[in-house]
């Protein structure tokens, strides 16, 4: 095994990072050693144990936390601990020479020297320029973050040719994430008017909605072939219209439910609501109808015009749309989990958001839990002073395994959010 220096980006999700890394590292079955300490992981470089350059590379060429990585040839607190190690040879070799004085002073205390070579850079600022949100076509007023979205597409171990999907699924930037390294996405929401482009674009200066759904992210990208495709439904009723095997249908499911913040948190009521007969125009009529003409029939049984402001009685609402009710956030989560517990295959990763009380947290005890799914790791964003949402990581155990609450209660597996050291 041979120490490599992991180069980190100096204060982004820095809670992020090792849940990142092991994700990764699993995906691409690498093995490696870590000696740092879980504070570690907040410094802008970690040194890890791994066996060769390709397996460096393996793990830069998804991360969009990692910067660079370095084969660390030297380690030390000071310059001449660094000269006196016996690499002394390769330093030589490698001196940069005629360089001029150094006029960079500094003020802050030296805490360690790592001296290696340059193993490769990551794609990070690659993928936030060519996903960037400003130039997608389809957007919402809450659609996830680039950086973030990747996260989750990374640490649900979505790959080519997995299956992925999002049951609050909103715009889509959760499966385009996961699209980009070969999945096949797609996923269902409540909100009629956003899966297909209706109503007023949350774009600067447009009005109109024109010809923006996710199946047009999907296009822009050049991705058609990975989309799976989309459904009105909320998470209560779409087992209902899914046939479900024995054993799961996706590989991952990860999603971004809504809080009730900026988006409503609602469902299809359970009860039928009676609407009282209403009175409508003919031309209104007509519209619901689909444009059929609305006349009087003539002793020949022709059509005659009729007075398109006329009233007539309707019986119902029409067209018919489902009653919508509140919907608690406790509620969504249960839902959620029992969802995820049919859908995914064992070994799946359920990946989502949870908002909390910053003052009320306490630990995996305030996260969701179920039975059939073991906790990996919860990281921390902060929104405000106030709240927090965290980013929660679960594996999906096998049918004949049931765990048992009390093992998840283990606060190692939560990352709060704090700053670069």
């Amino acid at each position: 095994m041979k120490k490599y220096v992991f180069s980190f980006a100096a204060s982004e999700f820095v809670n992020f990072r090792w849940i990142e890394f092991k994700s990764l590292a699993e995906m691409e079955q690498l093995s490696y050693s870590v000696s740092e300490s879980k504070d570690d992981w907040l410094r802008p470089f970690v040194v890890i144990e791994m066996e060769n350059d390709d397996s460096v590379l393996s793990i830069i060429k998804r991360s969009v936390l990692i910067k660079s990585a370095f084969h660390l040839w030297c380690d030390a607190a000071t310059l001449s601990e660094l000269i006196e190690q016996h690499q002394i040879n390769i330093l030589l070799e490698y001196t940069p020479k005629n360089l001029g004085k150094n006029t960079v002073s500094s003020g802050g205390h030296l805490c360690r020297l790592l001296y290696g070579r340059l193993i490769g850079g990551s794609i990070r600022r690659i993928m936030m320029n060519d996903y960037r949100l400003s130039e997608r076509a389809h957007l919402g007023n809450t659609t996830m973050n680039v950086t973030l979205a990747a996260i989750m597409a990374n640490v649900g171990l979505c790959r080519k040719s997995s299956f992925v999907w999002d049951p609050f699924i909103g715009t889509g930037s959760t499966v385009i994430a996961a699209s980009v390294w070969g999945s096949f996405g797609g996923g269902s929401d409540i909100d009629y008017s956003v899966l297909h482009g209706i109503g007023m674009s949350p774009k600067a200066g447009q009005e109109k909605r024109c010809g923006e759904t996710l199946r047009s992210n999907y296009e822009q990208y050049k991705l058609e072939s990975r989309y799976l495709d989309v459904m009105v439904a909320d998470i209560v009723s779409l087992r209902k219209f899914l046939r479900i095997p024995h054993g799961g249908l996706f590989d991952a499911i990860i999603t971004d439910p809504p809080y009730g913040f900026r988006e409503r948190s609602c469902k299809v009521s359970d009860q039928p609501v009676e609407r009282k007969p209403t009175l409508v125009t003919k031309h209104r009529l007509a519209e619901i109808m689909g444009n059929m003409h609305i006349g009087d029939e003539n002793r020949n049984g022709n059509k005659d015009e009729v007075d398109g402001e006329s009233l007539v009685l309707v019986p119902h609402d029409l067209p018919h749309f489902p009653h919508k009710e509140v919907y608690p956030v406790n509620k969504i989560y249960k839902d959620l989990m029992e969802l995820a517990a049919d859908l995914l295959y064992p070994n799946g990763r359920l990946v989502f958001w949870v908002p909390v009380l910053r003052s009320e947290f306490i630990g995996v005890k305030s996260l969701p839990h179920h039975l059939n799914f073991r906790l990996l790791a919860a990281c921390e964003q902060t929104l405000n002073t106030r709240t927090s949402r965290y980013l929660v990581v679960m594996v999906k155990l096998d049918t004949n395994q049931q765990l048992n609450v009390s093992s998840n209660e283990n606060d190692d597996l939560i990352f709060p959010a704090v700053y670069a050291k």
